[in-house]
């Protein structure tokens, strides 16, 4: 069962600093990675990116985007965009805060999104990533304590594979074409949306 004639646009923007990257210079490192690389790449390089594709999935027969999002954010349950100051200029810089806030202005953005592209024939539905298996060797700098956290994070972890499944499933299955808005876990399992 395919999406007929379409166009799906998978929006991931999921960059964090190199291991280390703090110790450097933490305050030229704080500035380059909170003012360019989280907001940027985490969130207004997707916004950008889907405004630019939005011709091509508006000439299909039935555009769909898949915005990505992070399950981690449940640790975070009162955290909010600061459209003051989303560079973190005025307040404490922490990684995970400013990665976590990109995180959620992307599920910001896809209601958004949902009710901009309503009358259009492309939905839009984001996905609440959860711990996904990734090669160790692709991170030769993390020290070994964190090696050591993230080899008990795998034990909870699924697989690439199946986490594709969800991504297929949305650009593919004609449920995907008929309601737009949807924010997932997984395949037919609903997220429930922060507070903010």
């Amino acid at each position: 069962d395919g999406a007929g004639d379409g166009e799906v646009l998978l929006v991931e923007g999921g960059v964090t600093p190199p291991a280390g990257a703090t110790l450097l210079d933490p305050g030229a490192t704080h500035r380059l990675w909170n003012r360019r690389f989280f907001p940027m790449d985490n969130h207004l390089g997707p916004v950008l990116m889907t405004d630019l594709l939005l011709p091509a999935l508006e000439a299909s027969e039935q555009g769909r985007i898949v915005l990505i999002s992070s399950k981690g954010l449940v640790v975070y349950p009162n955290l909010e965009v600061d459209l003051e100051d989303p560079e973190f200029e005025r307040r404490k810089y922490s990684v995970q805060r400013a990665y976590y806030q990109s995180k959620l202005a992307q599920v910001a953005w896809l209601l958004h999104l949902a009710s901009e592209l309503e009358h259009t024939p492309i939905t839009v539905h984001g996905v609440r990533v959860t711990n996904v298996q990734l090669d160790p060797s692709r991170y030769p700098d993390m020290n070994k304590f964190l090696l050591w956290i993230y080899s008990i994070k795998l034990r909870f972890a699924i697989t690439p594979a199946e986490m594709a499944r969800t991504y297929t499933w949305l650009a593919t299955h004609p449920a995907g074409g008929q309601s737009s808005g949807g924010y997932w876990d997984s395949i037919d399992k609903p997220a429930p949306l922060s507070r903010y």
